[in-house]
């Protein structure tokens, strides 16, 4: 693994930042409601607001979706939507963020409580 360090890590961000607005249509749509924008770092970066997963699909490039989840919707606004391209993939991902801040994965006990979780389709907490 190559070593990062905070100047390559703000170029890989910008450099996403780009793509994601080359070919994610709701986010360039996003980005040209909100004007000429200088993006030069990446704390300069406008993030999508949570309104736009509970309204538009959001994906980048072709839709090639596996997997999509979705958010408790506790709310009258309806729920988020997460649509995944590779199921494995973002599992693995997320073990490996996990892993990187805490530790292994299997010397944590897991406890939750999670009202009626299991009765309903695409939540990512119950896999």
């Amino acid at each position: 693994m190559a070593l990062v360090t905070d100047q390559s890590y703000d170029q890989l961000v910008l450099d996403i930042y780009d793509y994601q607005k080359m070919y994610n249509p709701v986010y360039a749509e996003y980005l040209n409601n909100l004007g000429d924008r200088k993006v030069n770092e990446s704390s300069d970066i406008p993030y999508l607001p949570i309104s736009g997963f509970k309204h538009h699909k959001i994906i980048t490039g072709a839709d090639l979706t596996e997997v999509t989840y979705s958010s408790s919707g506790t709310t009258a606004t309806g729920k988020s939507l997460h649509h995944v391209r590779d199921r494995q993939a973002y599992l693995e991902q997320t073990v490996n963020i996990f892993e990187s801040q805490y530790g292994a994965v299997a010397d944590y006990v897991y406890l939750a409580l999670l009202p009626s979780y299991l009765e309903r389709d695409g939540s990512s907490l119950i896999i």
